[in-house]
């Protein structure tokens, strides 16, 4: 069989479909494995290292695309649509409730009865696959601690280090989860007005008549502080 690995495009996204141990596990099986060009570089895997172990390396996601099964990481957007195709095996995560559009792309490329089958929903309890595909990851947990998951990135998963104050970051990772943030390439300058303007807003709510005057109108704040006014 011809494996594609394609590079992820998801904003923040930086895991890659299968580490270099996978490809060796598959090549030396009689398998083969076409890489996109730096899949792997957000990992810290070098094209040379997926090389070494018998992958083909490919320029582009065409080409990682044209293989009979694709494995990668996240859901595909909508640049990747394109490349389905009703005899197209893909291995991946697919959150089909969350999105119609990919829903029904799948659907009018023939896929969408084997995406329902393979994906982690409630359409099936056998996760025989899913398992024997998470081989190796010992080598991406380590090194992922020593980089601080990783990243540069500051999302729902970077839990390391000393920075105080991280669980009120779970709205600035959620607007990456977004469109058109979720695609963009300047998603952080995107997310960063978003949440200058969210702050702006809410320090302003003092200053803004009508609003002001709710907190006498609708008094929760008795309601909280009751045994001090009962008291009183």
């Amino acid at each position: 069989m011809i494996i594609g690995v394609p590079k992820e495009i998801k904003t923040r996204e930086y895991r890659v479909g299968m580490t270099p141990a996978g490809v060796r596990s598959l090549t030396s099986r009689g398998h083969k494995v076409l890489v996109e060009r730096a899949a792997g570089e957000g990992s810290g895997l070098k094209d040379a290292e997926y090389a070494a172990q018998g992958a083909t390396i490919v320029a582009s996601a065409a080409e990682a695309w044209a293989a009979e099964m694709v494995v990668k990481v996240k859901e595909p957007l909508k640049s990747e649509y394109a490349f389905f195709r009703k005899d197209l095996v893909l291995y991946t995560y697919l959150h089909l409730a969350a999105e119609p559009e990919l829903t029904k792309a799948l659907a009018q490329s023939g896929g969408l009865e084997g995406g329902l089958v393979s994906s982690s929903q409630f359409f099936q309890t056998d996760y025989t696959k899913p398992l024997l595909f998470m081989a190796d990851g010992g080598l991406l947990a380590e090194r992922a601690e020593g980089q601080h998951l990783l990243g540069e990135q500051w999302g729902l998963m970077n839990e390391t280090g000393s920075y105080p104050g991280q669980p009120w970051l779970w709205l600035y990772a959620l607007w990456y989860q977004v469109e058109p943030m979720k695609s963009s390439p300047n998603a952080d300058i995107q997310v960063l007005l978003i949440m200058g303007l969210l702050s702006l807003a809410f320090i302003s709510i003092p200053f803004i008549p009508g609003i002001n005057a709710l907190p006498r109108k609708i008094p929760i704040y008795k309601l909280i502080w009751r045994e001090h006014y009962r008291a009183s």
